[in-house]
């Protein structure tokens, strides 16, 4: 079944004032702070401790600041200043270097400013401007100059403000205001000019 008629959402907490989207899974960022997930749950990426999909806003967690879904994996930041995930692990891209599914949050770093999760790859940005990476590495979206899997993540840049993972490949802006793309290329989506990966 498919919407193609915008349908209003009712947050029963607070006003929203984020969303991610993962492939099949939203989350959602209340003023409070809360943290609530909707959607396909056959990876435990809406962190309820179960496999069971939710068609309603489900609680996931509070204190929480910032939001980033994956594919199939969700990843947030509590005020704090711990980063927090749940989910897919097959390519062990939660940076815990072990391949299990997590169905409910797990600490995973505690000096993150932002994460941005791919199909199976993952990008950590750190507050020193380092950009680290890890999970699948078929089409070189880490940007480590090989094409191996990562089970631990590695650095791949510094001086970096802002990130982006698609399904297998990885853009990057920095402080200088160059932006740097790495991975698939099979559409161009790279945006180089070429269909080179």
């Amino acid at each position: 079944v498919a919407m193609s008629n915008p349908a209003t959402l009712t947050a029963t907490v607070a006003a929203v004032v984020a969303v991610s989207n993962g492939a099949f899974h939203t989350l959602f960022l209340l003023a409070d702070h809360s943290l609530w997930a909707a959607g396909r749950n056959g990876a435990g990426e809406l962190g309820d401790g179960t496999h069971v999909s939710r068609p309603t806003l489900t609680w996931v967690s509070s204190d929480v600041i910032a939001i980033n879904a994956g594919y199939y994996d969700s990843f947030f930041r509590k005020i704090d200043g711990s980063t927090w995930a749940m989910g897919a692990n097959g390519y062990r891209e939660l940076g815990g270097g072990t391949m299990t599914i997590y169905t409910t949050p797990v600490m995973i770093a505690t000096d993150l400013i932002a994460t941005a999760g791919g199909e199976n790859h993952t990008l950590l940005l750190k507050a020193d401007g380092t950009l680290w990476a890890v999970g699948l590495n078929s089409d070189g979206q880490l940007g480590d100059g090989t094409r191996t899997d990562r089970q631990n993540p590695v650095q791949v840049a510094s001086g970096v403000v802002k990130i982006a993972a698609g399904q297998r490949h990885s853009v990057f802006l920095k402080g200088d205001g160059t932006m740097w793309a790495m991975g698939a290329n099979n559409y161009g989506q790279l945006g180089d000019g070429s269909y080179d990966a």
